[in-house]
């Protein structure tokens, strides 16, 4: 058994391997499209596909997002059953080979999806630009004084489902477990490590590739 991923920041920790059940992640082998209830259903590759999934505004039946976008819940089958549930309360879904993330029943594209993938959204909470720790929870963080937009990177760890805003340019913190890496991207400047941050974050996940469970 390999262990290809283990990375800590701060309480973020992460690990991945490589066994018999599992099955890498490759441009012929990707997620299907479809909605994802739980993470667990986006590990196993189990989507709802788009026609087991009705809404009271319907949009089209090519895609998940047209349905959700407009309401508050959702009914999926499952396994022959009808499942009813919150818009809020999903995980995410693919739509076009694109993972959706949902926060409190919005979604967030995420253009380049890897071991760690780190996508930008603008909140309007000051929470999130303060106190002392340098990642919050995506789902619970931010519920503080409302403020001016704010663009705020996130980070998604493909390994234990969970997503962090990422507070105080630490993100080095990312890098970690490959050191030459890690020391390469710490000595720049906070300027330098946004700007080269898709660089820097696609040669980690060279190294760490991502695997479906079977």
């Amino acid at each position: 058994m390999k262990n290809i991923l283990a990375v800590v920041i701060g309480f973020v920790f992460v690990v991945g391997y490589a066994q018999n059940d599992s099955i890498l992640v490759s441009s012929t082998n990707f997620f299907k499209d479809g909605l994802y209830p739980t993470y667990f259903d986006f590990r196993h590759n189990t989507p709802i596909p788009a026609s087991d999934v009705t809404a009271k505004i319907h949009g089209s039946t090519k895609g998940v997002y047209l349905k959700i976008r407009n309401n508050s819940k959702v009914v999926y089958l499952k396994n022959g059953k009808k499942i009813k549930a919150k818009v809020s309360a999903l995980w995410g879904f693919v739509e076009d080979e694109k993972l959706y993330f949902n926060r409190k029943g919005k979604f967030y594209p995420v253009d380049y999806l890897g071991a760690i993938s780190v996508f930008t959204i603008s909140v309007t909470n000051t929470s999130l630009i303060s106190g002392n720790q340098n990642f919050q929870d995506f789902h619970t963080g931010g519920n503080g004084v409302i403020a001016e937009d704010v663009l705020t990177p996130c980070v998604f760890s493909y390994y234990n489902g969970k997503i962090y805003f990422a507070l105080r340019n630490k993100l080095s913190d990312l890098f970690k477990p490959e050191p030459e890496i890690y020391n390469e991207f710490e000595k720049m400047t906070p300027e330098s490590q946004r700007a080269l941050l898709l660089q820097y974050t696609n040669r980690f996940n060279k190294l760490h590739p991502m695997y479906i469970l079977k």
